[in-house]
């Protein structure tokens, strides 16, 4: 029986003692239980540790240390597999004494963060403090080889990194570290460095590297762009530096340089304006060099297959960015649409891709009394130009149309009207927009001759007759319209025998007056009253009724 009291007070002891402090092992990949980095007390239960920390991490807690045995059996991790936490989402600790060997794991932008933990509450949580600087070692020559200095790189976002270097020698060798240290001894920077274990970087092609490894290195001395990916471990080197837009009206010659791209640090960008042109996308050297004429190997392609890219805004679609054809022999982009817009492109040269975004502009001219029809085969947001608006056809009732804004973005295949002279913009929606129910506008979405009665309805369109603008009746033969325009469907009893619908009530009841006043003779008069002795094309009334000469 005293034996048993004996060991009873030595468990007892040990996880008092165990419990007074708490320890945390693993951090930016140095694991150890007899050494483990000791957190401290808060005082209500709680500890935190604040350390600077680089890239995917993997930490374990225990209120003991010394060997995996001990550490393991006061360990507070989770049961099951390794547990990945949110940053700044507060997560629950298991019990003590599970004797498990799991972790738990975050993935650490480069910067300090601090862990708090509660064991006796039960919880822990991961802030970040702030970022830190991200550098590059070495690589230029053997003086810059030291933990002490070295280039740093701008962070792009995204854990994305990116500087510019210029090597002295052949086999230049570098690596990436989180941090700086106060002494040359490089082996310091060991838990913040990555590298590729002596390995020849791939020059246009991206190199996995790890941390705390021996560095990988440049081939050829030059210019440099390089990328470091800190999420997932890759490294980019690009040797040009530059890109520039060539134009050419056929795609076959007479190429012109059109500007040099916009270079941030990891993407190029450009805009273009216009219609009927084709593209391309070469960089420094051939420009330099007079290299390219029309030599495809000297095209900066748009992915792997190198595929032609044909733009054109009626056919835009925001997941897609872009409506491809063409083959591998072909790199030419071909913008196709004859309506003025912008196509803006983003090229990202360590991952090769292009995005597209593209934009549409529909001039409302004064001349037409400041009013339009549109429509886009896919959903469009819309910026209207200062007293602008952007209207549907809700109800027709005794000659008159009910005008309704249109809320939020247009649908796709959706006919409206725009009110108010300036330069409406459209881009791509950023979602599916609710439909329209109950416009009387249709969609046009491409040029045709468009019947004068569909489905028993009859279609009038929009046009200016002797200076007054409205929808007028289409010729019996048919009347030619445009694409992405629209046009107006009336049922019989919403036409109530109009030949025409005007904007103003001014320009329905000028017709009212001349149709009440006409002589029936057989003379013209225009809708203003004014009798015509010669009338050329357009719109009369002759004994009281409305007429339009072709």
């Amino acid at each position: 029986m005293k034996k048993i009291i004996t060991l009873l007070l030595v468990l007892t002891g040990m996880v008092t003692t165990a419990s007074a402090q708490l320890y945390v092992t693993g951090l930016n990949g140095v694991w150890g239980p007899e050494s483990p980095a000791e957190m401290t007390a808060v005082g209500d239960g709680s500890y935190y540790i604040t350390l600077d920390l680089v890239g995917e991490q993997g930490f374990a807690l225990s209120t003991a240390k010394g060997d995996w045995g001990t550490f393991n059996y006061y360990r507070i991790s989770p049961s099951g597999s390794d547990q990945a936490i949110t940053l700044g989402t507060e997560v629950s600790l298991p019990d003590a004494g599970s004797g498990n060997d799991k972790a738990y794991t975050f993935f650490a932008e480069n910067g300090s963060y601090t862990i708090t933990a509660n064991p006796t509450a039960k919880t822990m949580t991961v802030t970040l403090n702030s970022l830190n600087k991200m550098y590059v070692i070495g690589g230029i020559k053997d003086s810059d080889w030291t933990g002490t200095r070295g280039i740093e790189m701008k962070y792009q976002g995204n854990s994305i990194y990116t500087a510019t270097i210029t090597t002295e020698a052949a086999n230049s060798y570098l690596s990436f570290s989180g941090k700086l240290v106060s002494t040359d001894n490089i082996d310091a920077l060991a838990p913040y460095r990555f590298g590729a274990d002596n390995q020849a970087l791939a020059l246009r092609g991206e190199t996995a590297v790890t941390r705390n490894t021996n560095s990988p290195y440049i081939t050829t001395a030059g210019t440099y762009r390089v990328t470091f990916n800190l999420k997932t471990l890759k490294v980019f080197i690009n040797d040009y530096l530059d890109y520039y837009l060539m134009t050419s009206a056929d795609g076959l010659s007479n190429w012109t340089l059109d500007g040099k791209l916009t270079d941030d640090g990891l993407n190029y960008s450009k805009s273009i304006t216009g219609a009927g042109k084709y593209f391309v996308i070469v960089p420094d050297a051939a420009i330099v060099s007079e290299a390219f004429n029309n030599n495809w190997n000297m095209v900066i392609r748009p992915n792997a297959n190198s595929e032609k890219w044909e733009i054109d805004f009626a056919k835009y679609n925001d997941v897609t960015k872009t409506n491809v054809s063409g083959s591998a022999d072909d790199p030419r982009w071909w913008i196709n649409t004859t309506n003025p817009g912008t196509i803006a492109f983003t090229f990202t040269p360590y991952t090769t891709k292009f995005n597209i975004d593209c934009s549409y502009e529909r001039e409302v001219t004064s001349a037409s009394d400041g009013f339009a029809t549109f429509s886009m085969p896919n959903a469009v947001a819309v910026v209207a130009p200062a007293g602008g608006a952007v209207k549907y056809a809700s109800a027709i009732a005794s000659g008159k149309i009910t005008w309704t804004p249109v809320e939020g973005e247009i649908p796709a295949s959706t006919g409206v009207l725009l009110e108010g002279a300036g330069t409406y913009t459209f881009t791509p929606a950023t979602g599916t927009p609710n439909a329209i129910e109950g416009n009387k506008l249709v969609a046009i979405s491409n040029t045709m001759q468009l019947d004068q009665v569909i489905d028993s309805k009859t279609n009038y369109v929009l046009s200016s007759n002797s200076g007054k603008v409205g929808f007028y009746m289409v010729n019996a033969e048919g009347s030619w319209v445009n694409g992405n325009t629209a046009y107006l469907a009336v049922t019989a009893a919403e036409a109530n025998n109009a030949r025409a619908f005007f904007f103003s009530d001014e320009d329905a009841a000028a017709v009212d007056a001349v149709k009440a006043t006409a002589v029936v003779n057989g003379e013209y008069f225009n809708i203003s009253g004014q009798r015509v002795a010669q009338p050329t094309k357009g719109l009369y009334i002759v004994n009281g009724k409305k007429v339009i000469i072709k």
